[in-house]
């Protein structure tokens, strides 16, 4: 378990990180699930580089959020430019826009 003070510093953090971009908080405690995996050298040097001041746990969950953050921001620009290029919503639009001329005529 991480503590509430901790969990406050954290989601200060990932604030401050992505100001601007998303404001990721969250309230109460937070249950840690504990993940291994198996750094090379290379890796654990960036992440040691990466962290800083933190914690290496708090470094690994600050990237992670990050990291889900852009990946949630690419998505929605493919999806942005998907529907841009869609013919059946082009041709909404365009009747739409019709309608709204012919009542702006009164």
């Amino acid at each position: 378990m991480v503590s509430s003070q901790s969990d406050a510093v954290t989601a200060r953090r990932i604030h401050t990180t992505l100001a601007g971009a998303l404001c990721l908080s969250y309230s109460g405690r937070m249950t840690a699930t504990t993940i291994s995996f198996r750094a090379d050298e290379q890796t654990m040097a960036e992440l040691r580089q990466l962290a800083g001041d933190m914690s290496l746990s708090d470094a690994i969950r600050e990237l992670i959020h990050a990291q889900y953050t852009t990946r949630l921001y690419a998505q929605a620009a493919h999806d942005a430019e998907r529907l841009r290029n869609d013919p059946a919503d082009l041709a909404e639009i365009k009747a739409v826009n019709e309608e709204l001329d012919e009542i702006s005529a009164w």
